[in-house]
């Protein structure tokens, strides 16, 4: 059989020869489809028009308010960035921090839908932000009374040593975590308990909640939990899960999963390139979270995969420098199984592409995890400059119609007993960054060494580790060095590496990289893994376009089965489609979550497949 395809949106035509899929309606899955979970159509089921007074424009975040009825949005007034209620069509506007706070940013209600907790700005570049709690009377819907009261973190001092980072607390506004970054010791993920004082919130019985290590063992992957650069975090599944950030191999950034009463850790994302953020869906079921996953944002510094061991001094530096560079290629949006979690080289979810144009850059869940609203930011045009580009913003509803409404997990309260299990306090903290060590030789699991340094602290120091038939799993071996020289966190470092791998991983890595303020960097980097080139840091003028992913049709003549597939960057297996509307002459069927829908078809038959967040195929049927 010979299939005729013509893809929508002014593509190219194209021809294509496949062979010819008949089956019954209870006929097993195509050994060539993946069985993991199936994609799923999205569409915009209405943009928001924000009926805003004059002076007032969108800001970078809009989030459903705990009562599902109203919306949080930050707003642009007067020079600066304050919060606003409206309902969800984008009308009752109302200020609420103006006049209470200078700036407002970084929000969230708490569950009772009395109290909205923000930052007031950052001060030095360096994310050194102030938190307030606003109590509302009788509600943050109708905020006639309002208090507002600053909230004293546990560490202060320095620009450095007071970067109180995306401090987020849980739903009852007992505990709050954030991201400190101490100039001694580096980044540290902190939770502590909130307490209303005379004239502040306390931030009280500070803890570390970054993973434990073995202390005494000789081998680096044992030690290396000490060794991470790591950030969060946000509390999702009603507080039973909190979301972090961590490097889980070389210069690579993952998301893990901490569940709060078993203390069990999870990395939910496996790839070698950059992911971050998300939100659970309320029901647990499926993660929003953005990844470079087909970008190659940060890949030439990853492919050839190591233990992270001194990216509690290198990631910062680095990360910045390959991040803001390329603001075009900003993490693309993805929604995926939250069980099956992304799998390098495999499952990742599907990406949300409204408008290639366009990216999604706040998400917020309503409670029956169907729906979603999102605020997208316009694409810099051009190769530009790096920095957060000032292009405009929109705010819309997301609907998945697949999906059947659920009851979202209830919030719960946090166990002190359960909390002390996963976390050390403050004073217990003792990762590598800080602690003199100017040689450590650690073993691989396999075979090999590693010969670690670390001199100085976050702020100013020399890191280093060289590498000597190094491995962990007897199938791939390192030699060679990585170095971070740090002169002064965050404006002046310089990263070096000439590295070699041998096995199943063959290539290498080199370069040196004089890194500076913001994203001011100069010096090359290359790598060869497998026969994959990459050189450079990637910037605008490098980044690839977005695009939808392109359905796939395959149908048998006569009564039977058409299945729909599409594939995703960086997964090698075609994924069903469900929910996708196919139609032929005045016949349509919706695939269901093997991506099959059963038709009458005849030869001749133009076959047409459609699905909201993806490229529509036509195919004309020929042959017997």
């Amino acid at each position: 059989m010979r299939l005729v395809s013509c893809l929508s949106a002014g593509l190219t035509v194209i021809t294509v020869t496949a062979a010819v899929l008949v089956s019954s309606p209870t006929g097993v899955a195509d050994p060539q489809t993946s069985a993991g979970p199936a994609l799923e159509p999205f569409v915009v089921e209405k943009v928001i028009d924000f009926d805003f007074p004059s002076g007032v424009s969108q800001g970078n975040a809009a989030e459903i308010t705990p009562d599902g009825e109203h919306l949080i949005v930050e707003i642009d007034t007067d020079g600066g960035s304050q919060v606003a209620i409206t309902d969800l069509a984008g009308d009752q506007y109302r200020c609420v921090t103006c006049g209470v706070a200078k700036s407002a940013t970084k929000v969230t209600a708490l569950e009772d839908g009395k109290r909205i907790w923000f930052a007031e700005g950052s001060s030095g570049g360096t994310g050194k932000f102030t938190y307030t709690m606003l109590e509302c009377s009788p509600s943050i819907y109708d905020c006639n009374d309002r208090k507002s009261t600053p909230v004293k973190f546990p560490s202060g001092g320095s620009l450095l040593g007071g970067q109180n980072r995306e401090a987020k607390p849980d739903p009852y506004g007992e505990y709050v975590t954030w991201n400190e970054v101490s100039p001694i010791e580096g980044t540290r993920m902190s939770i502590a308990k909130l307490v209303r004082g005379r004239d502040t919130f306390d931030l009280v019985e500070q803890r570390v909640f970054s993973p434990a290590w073995d202390k005494k063992s000789d081998y680096a992957a044992d030690l290396v939990d000490a060794a991470r650069f790591y950030e969060g975090a946000s509390w999702h599944n009603g507080g039973r899960t909190l979301k972090y950030q961590a490097t889980s191999t070389g210069l690579n950034y993952d998301i893990y999963l901490l569940d709060t009463a078993s203390g069990q850790r999870r990395q939910l994302t496996n790839d070698i390139d950059y992911n971050e953020q998300g939100e659970i869906a309320p029901d647990g079921r499926t993660t929003y979270f953005t990844s470079a996953r087909g970008l190659d944002r940060m890949t030439v510094f990853t492919q050839l995969v190591r233990p992270p061991l001194i990216d509690s001094a290198s990631f910062g530096q680095i990360g910045r420098v390959g991040l803001w560079n390329n603001r075009r290629c900003m993490n693309e949006p993805w929604v995926m199984n939250t069980a099956v979690g992304q799998q390098q080289g495999g499952y990742s979810g599907q990406p949300v592409i409204i408008d290639p144009a366009w990216t999604i850059r706040g998400w917020s869940w309503f409670a029956d995890s169907t729906r979603a609203v999102v605020t997208e930011q316009q694409k810099p045009s051009g190769s530009g400059s790096g920095g957060d580009p000032n292009t405009p913003r929109r705010t819309s509803i997301l609907h998945f119609p697949t999906r059947t409404p659920t009851l979202p997990q209830p919030p719960v309260h946090q166990n002190a007993e359960q909390m002390a299990q996963w976390s050390v306090p403050v004073k217990d903290f003792n990762p590598f960054m800080g602690r003199p060590m100017p040689a450590r030789l650690l073993k691989g699991k396999s075979a090999g060494s590693a010969l670690l340094s670390y001199v100085g602290t976050y702020a100013s120091g020399t890191f280093s580790v060289v590498y000597k038939n190094y491995s962990d799993d007897g199938e791939t071996f390192i030699d060679g060095f990585e170095k971070m020289v740090v002169a002064a966190a965050p404006i002046a470092a310089t990263w070096s590496a000439d590295l070699k791998s041998r096995g199943v991983r063959k290539g290498h890595l080199r370069g040196l990289v004089v890194v500076g303020p913001d994203n001011f960097y100069k010096g090359k980097v290359e790598s060869v893994i497998n026969g994959r080139e990459l050189a450079g840091i990637p910037t605008q003028a490098s980044c690839p376009p977005a695009s939808q992913p392109k359905l796939v049709v395959a149908a048998g003549s006569g009564e039977g089965q058409v299945r729909v597939t599409a594939t995703v960057p960086g997964d090698g297996q075609a994924r069903a489609v469900r929910g996708a509307v196919v139609s032929t002459g005045g016949a349509t069927a919706t695939t269901d979550e093997r991506g099959i829908a059963v038709l009458d078809l005849a030869p001749g038959a133009s076959v047409t497949a459609e699905a909201g967040g993806f490229h529509t195929a036509t195919y004309t049927v020929t042959g017997n």
